[in-house]
C-alpha cells in the first residue's frame, strides 16, 4: 500500500496567464526528434518519424491521425535530420493546398529535450492560440474535436486550466504497458483535475498529496490503470512555463512544477479519458513500435490500415484478404507458402516455395528464399533472406542479406548488413555496418570482422534515453513495494482478484450482447466491440473464446426470469447471435474452448448442468452446426475423471451420436 502525506504550502502566489483570445483556427506541434537513441542503427542516417510501419512512414500515420481531427495547421518541429523530413514533406502529399491542412517545418539543431522545443517556439512566438501536442511517431485515430471543445469551455471559465491530457485505460497486466510509463495519479472525481502525479519507477513507497488541493475536492480517483496517449491539448501558457523554467525537460516536469512548485500555483491540468474504441500510442522504442504494427494489422486503427491506402500511393495499395493478410497486387508468390495471421508483403516483392510467414511486415522489392520461416519480424524495403533462414522477433533495415540457412532472434540489423550463411544472431543484438554511432552510454564492437559487421551495446546507465532491444532491460521486479500484506495473504487473495476480473469481463460481454439485442446492432460492430475488450484487457483469444461462450450461457439467467424457461432463452441468444458464434469458434482448438467453457460453467451452476446435454446438442445441431462430431467426443471422453456429473448427463447425448453414426454408415 502507498502512504499519501499530505504538505502545507507556506505561501501562494500567482503566475499571471495572459487572456489570449482563442482563434477559430486549429493548431498542432509535431515534435519531430525523440532525443534518444532507442531505435539505434536504424536512425542511423534517418529520423525515427520516416521509419516506415506496416510500409508507412510513421510521420504519416501522425499527419492523418491531425487531418482527421480537423486541424488545419500543423508545424513540425525537426532537429535530427531536419533535411529528411523537410524533403519528405515537399514531395508528399502534404505540399498541396488541397489536402486540407497546412504543413510546415522549423528547424532548431541545438534542442536536446522536448522542453527545449517548447522553449523555442515561445521565442518564435509562433503560437498564439490553444494547440494540439504530439510526437511524430504517434499513431492514434481519437476524435479530438469534443475533446478540444472541453478543453475551451474550461479555459473560458477558468484561464489557469493551461493543457488537458489525454488517457486511455488499461488494467495493469495489459500488454502495451511499459514498465518505464507506469505512473499514479491522483484527479479530482468532479473535474479531472489532476491534483497528484507520480511515476512509479521514481515513487519511493510514498505518494504525496498537496494537502491544500485535497482540501478543495469532495472527492478524489487515485488511478493507476491509465496509459499516456502523448495527446495533449495546451495553451500558449504552456510555452511561457517552459520558458520560465530551464530545468523542465518533459511534460511529467511541468506537471510536477505546477502541482510542488509555489510560483505556478495558479495554473491547472486536466485529463481527458479516451472511449474504449479509441486508440492512440507512441512508437517509443522496438517493443512499442513492434506491437503497434500488430494493432494497425489487427485494424484496431482504423481507418488507417493498409488498405485504406494511407499515403495515396500507387505502391501503398493493398488488397485485404482473411485473417488481416495485406497483399499488394504486384507481387510474386510461389506455391506452397503459408501466410498466417497478421501479415503484410510490399510491392514488387518476392516469397519463394515452402516458406511461412506469420505476424510479420515485408516491405517493398523484398526476397525470401525457399522454406525460409519468419515470425514476427519486420523486413524493410529491399532486404534478402536467403533459402533455410529463420527469422523471429527482429527488425532488418534497408538493403540487409540474410544468408542461407542463418537463425536470427530478437535482434535489429542496420542498413546494407551482410550476414553470412549459417549465422546466428540473438540476444537481443543491433547490428551495424557503422562504425562511427556517437551517442552517450553506447559503444561498438566488432561482431564479425571478416564481414565488417559490428554491434551496439549499451554501457550500464540509468539514462532513459538508453533502451535494450526488447525493453528487457526494465522489470517490474525492479521496483520495490511497501506492503502490509503477507506473502501468505496475498497468496490467498490471487484467486478472487482473478474471479473478479473474470466477473468484470463478462458483465462487460454481457452489455455489449445485450445492447445488440435492445438497440439491434450490427454483428459486425458487436465483433468490433468484443474485440475491443480484447485488447483493452490483453487477454489472450484463447480466453476471449471461453468468457464469449460464459457470457452467452449466463445470459439467461441474468434476467432473473423463470428458469424452466432457461433452454429456450438459450436457443434464441444463440439463433440471433449465429453469426457471432460461427466467427470466434471455427477451428478445432476454438471449439474445445468452448466446450471447457461450458464444463466450467455447468459445475457452478444446477440450471446449466441440467441443460448441458440440450446446449451441446443445439450447438451441434445442423441448424447451428458450431461444435464438430470429433471436437465433443474427444472431449466428453476426458470427463469421466474430470467433471463426473457433467460427464454423466451428457451419457444419453453422446449415445445418440454415436448411434446416428452409426446408422449414418449404414
Amino acid at each position: 500500500m502507498f502512504q499519501i502525506l499530505f504538505y502545507m504550502a507556506s505561501r501562494k502566489s500567482h503566475l499571471k496567464v495572459e487572456d489570449l483570445k482563442q482563434e477559430d483556427i486549429l493548431q498542432a506541434v509535431v515534435i519531430a526528434d525523440s532525443f534518444n537513441v532507442r531505435f539505434l542503427p536504424l536512425t542511423h542516417d534517418r529520423p525515427r518519424t520516416l521509419l516506415p510501419l506496416v510500409n508507412v512512414p510513421l510521420l504519416e500515420y501522425t499527419l492523418e491521425f491531425l487531418l482527421a481531427a480537423d486541424v488545419q495547421y500543423a508545424i513540425i518541429f525537426c532537429c535530427a535530420h531536419a533535411d529528411k523530413i523537410k524533403s519528405y514533406i515537399q514531395s508528399s502529399k502534404w505540399a498541396s493546398p488541397s489536402v486540407g491542412m497546412e504543413v510546415c517545418t522549423i528547424v532548431s539543431d541545438s534542442c536536446m529535450s522536448l522542453g527545449d522545443a517548447l522553449r523555442d517556439l515561445e521565442a518564435k512566438s509562433i503560437i498564439r492560440s490553444d494547440f494540439v501536442l504530439v510526437h511524430g511517431d504517434l499513431v492514434a485515430n481519437v476524435k479530438l474535436a469534443s475533446v478540444f471543445e472541453e478543453h475551451k469551455q474550461r479555459r473560458t471559465s477558468s484561464k489557469g486550466a493551461i493543457m488537458t491530457l489525454l488517457y486511455n485505460e488499461a488494467p495493469p497486466k495489459h500488454a502495451t504497458r511499459r514498465a518505464e510509463d507506469e505512473f499514479i495519479v491522483a484527479l479530482n472525481s468532479h473535474s479531472k483535475r489532476i491534483i497528484g502525479y507520480h511515476r512509479i519507477k521514481n515513487l519511493k513507497n510514498k505518494f504525496v498529496l498537496n494537502r491544500e488541493s485535497f482540501e478543495k475536492c469532495a472527492s478524489i480517483q487515485i488511478r493507476h490503470d491509465l496509459l499516456d496517449c502523448h495527446i495533449s491539448i495546451c495553451s500558449p501558457a504552456v510555452l511561457q512555463l517552459m520558458a520560465d523554467n530551464f530545468d523542465f525537460e518533459t511534460t511529467d516536469d511541468l506537471i510536477k512544477g505546477i502541482l510542488v512548485n509555489e510560483e505556478v500555483q495558479d495554473v491547472s491540468v486536466y485529463v481527458h479519458t479516451v472511449k474504449s474504441m479509441e486508440y492512440a500510442a507512441r512508437a517509443a522504442d522496438p517493443v512499442a513500435y513492434a506491437a503497434i504494427s500488430q494493432d494497425v494489422l489487427s485494424r484496431w486503427v482504423y481507418p488507417f490500415v493498409p488498405d485504406r491506402n494511407v499515403t495515396g500511393l500507387i505502391d501503398d495499395a493493398y488488397v485485404y484478404r482473411l485473417h488481416s493478410v495485406y497483399l499488394h497486387r504486384d507481387i510474386t508468390l510461389q506455391r506452397g507458402l503459408t501466410l498466417d495471421e497478421n501479415v503484410i508483403i510490399g510491392c514488387g516483392s518476392v516469397i519463394d516455395e515452402r516458406s511461412s510467414i506469420s505476424r510479420s511486415v515485408i516491405g517493398k522489392q523484398c526476397r525470401i528464399g525457399k522454406m525460409v520461416v519468419i515470425v514476427g519480424s519486420y523486413l524493410m524495403d529491399g532486404v534478402t533472406v536467403e533459402d533455410g533462414c529463420i527469422i523471429t522477433s527482429s527488425i532488418a533495415d534497408r538493403g540487409v542479406v540474410i544468408g542461407s540457412s542463418s537463425s536470427v532472434t530478437g535482434a535489429i540489423i542496420g542498413t546494407n548488413v551482410k550476414l553470412p550463411s549459417h549465422s546466428k544472431v540473438e540476444g537481443g543484438k543491433k547490428l551495424t555496418m557503422e562504425t562511427d554511432l556517437v551517442a552517450e552510454g553506447l559503444t561498438v564492437e566488432p561482431f564479425d570482422p571478416t564481414s565488417g559487421i559490428h554491434q551496439c551495446l549499451y554501457l550500464e546507465t540509468d539514462s532513459s534515453k538508453l533502451w535494450n532491444t526488447w525493453g528487457i532491460s526494465v522489470t517490474v521486479t525492479d521496483i520495490e513495494y511497501e506492503t502490509g500484506t503477507s506473502e501468505s495473504e496475498s497468496e490467498s487473495e490471487t484467486g478472487e482478484v482473478q474471479q473478479t476480473e473474470e466477473m468484470l469481463l463478462s458483465d462487460e460481454m454481457a452489455t455489449t450482447l445485450d445492447r445488440a439485442t435492445n438497440e439491434a446492432v450490427s454483428i459486425d460492430n458487436v465483433i468490433v466491440e468484443i474485440n475491443s475488450i480484447k485488447h483493452a484487457y490483453g487477454i489472450q483469444i484463447k480466453e476471449l473464446n471461453r468468457l464469449l461462450m460464459k457470457t452467452l450461457l449466463t445470459l439467461p439467467l441474468r434476467s432473473h426470469g423463470n428458469t424452466g424457461q432457461y433452454f429456450s432463452q438459450f436457443k434464441a441468444n444463440a439463433v440471433r447471435f449465429l453469426p457471432l458464434l460461427k466467427n470466434y469458434f471455427r477451428s478445432r482448438d476454438s471449439q474445445t474452448d468452448a466446450l471447457g467453457a461450458i464444463e466450467e460453467t455447468s459445475c457452478c451452476n444446477d440450471v446449466l448442468l441440467s441443460n448441458v446435454a440440450k446446449v451441446v446438442h443445439l450447438l451441434y445441431d445442423e441448424q447451428l452446426d458450431i461444435l464438430s462430431e470429433q471436437v465433443i467426443l474427444d472431449w466428453w471422453s476426458q470427463l469421466k475423471d474430470r467433471t463426473p456429473a457433467v460427464h454423466k448427463n451428457l451419457e444419453k447425448f453422446i449415445q445418440w451420436l454415436n448411434t446416428a453414426d452409426e446408422e449414418d454408415s449404414d
